[in-house]
């Protein structure tokens, strides 16, 4: 944290910038308070704020989309791979994320079972070796909700380490539309990321133009891209 604070304390402070374009980690509200003393545009990628501009998904909706994917496949018995729960940024996607997945199983009727859910910090690493955990548990899923493709490269690692076939043995979502995702064959949220990089840069020009334009909030619709990591499940497996 203390070189973030450096960061808004040192360089920004110094006048070295006309605009500013925060990415995915959402500031505290006290590096909100720095950002906006600054007088400079501000721009937000992949969170809102009702005092800067934004460009952001809806990952609510759209991990609901991933989860009504499986359940709609005939998975019953569906695991989640989640961020880190003492996440220090407070970063709300895995949050969003987790309550998609979850509003779609209440509604649903599916039985929620917290020994289905291992947490893999967003990463192929920490996530195959989550996956691994879960595969030891009792009672496996048949399918799991990775939070990130990130997350699902590494369960699928860990899934051939187990000797399973994806999607024969084990469906695997991921979500976020990694470039290797395709190459991998991994069913997945896409998300808009190039666009929103071009709002964000277009929000910003607009800020630094008219510096007293309301600031703005844009929200961009995700596509589900189902490949071969997941699978319908026939009634006597289900």
């Amino acid at each position: 944290m203390k070189g973030r604070e450096r960061l808004f304390q040192h360089q920004l402070l110094k006048g070295r910038v006309d605009a500013l374009i925060v990415i995915s980690l959402p500031p505290t509200e006290e590096e909100f308070d720095s950002m906006l003393n600054l007088g400079i545009p501000v721009s937000l990628v992949g969170m809102h704020h009702s005092s800067c501009s934004s460009v952001a998904i809806d990952d609510v909706a759209a991990s609901r989309t991933a989860t009504q994917h499986l359940v709609n496949q005939g998975h019953k018995k569906i695991g989640l791979m989640s961020g880190r729960p003492d996440d220090p940024f407070n970063f709300s996607v895995p949050q969003d994320r987790r309550k998609g997945f979850m509003q779609v199983l209440a509604e649903s009727g599916l039985e929620w079972d917290p020994s289905r859910e291992v947490h893999g910090d967003f990463t192929m690493n920490t996530a195959s070796r989550a996956m691994d955990d879960l595969l030891a548990r009792p009672n496996r899923p048949t399918a799991i909700f990775c939070e990130s493709d990130e997350m699902a490269f590494g369960a699928m690692q860990a899934a051939r380490r187990h000797g399973l076939k994806v999607p024969d043995d084990i469906s695997i979502m991921g979500f976020d539309g990694h470039e290797m995702a395709e190459y991998s064959d991994l069913t997945t949220i896409e998300q808009p990321v190039q666009l929103m990089g071009e709002m964000a840069a277009w929000s910003i020009m607009e800020r630094i133009r008219k510096p007293s334009a309301a600031p703005n909030s844009i929200v961009l619709p995700t596509t589900l891209v189902v490949r071969n990591s997941t699978r319908r499940l026939s009634p006597n497996e289900a």
